[in-house]
C-alpha cells in the first residue's frame, strides 16, 4: 500500500514536472516573440506612453471641466 501511494506520488510529480517544463517553454516563446516584435516595431513601443499621456491629459482635462463651472457666468453674461 506504501509503494503503491509512493508511486503514485512521483507519477503525479513527475507530469507536473512534464506541465511545468511546458508552461516555461510557451513563456520563453512568448517572450522571444514579443521582443521580435518590439525590437522590428520600435515606433509602437512609443504609442502606449502616448495613450498614456492622453489618458493623463484626459484627468487633468477633466479638472479642467470641473474648474468649467464658470461657464454659467459665461451664460448669464449673454444673456444681460
Amino acid at each position: 500500500m506504501n509503494e503503491y501511494s509512493i508511486q503514485q506520488l512521483q507519477h503525479v510529480e513527475k507530469e507536473l514536472h512534464d506541465k511545468a517544463q511546458q508552461h516555461l517553454k510557451l513563456n520563453q516563446e512568448y517572450r522571444q516573440q514579443v521582443n521580435e516584435y518590439i525590437n522590428s516595431n520600435p515606433c509602437s513601443t512609443s504609442n502606449p506612453a502616448i495613450i498614456t499621456k492622453k489618458k493623463r491629459t484626459t484627468s487633468s482635462s477633466s479638472t479642467s471641466s470641473s474648474s468649467s463651472s464658470s461657464k454659467p457666468d459665461d451664460q448669464t453674461n449673454s444673456s444681460t
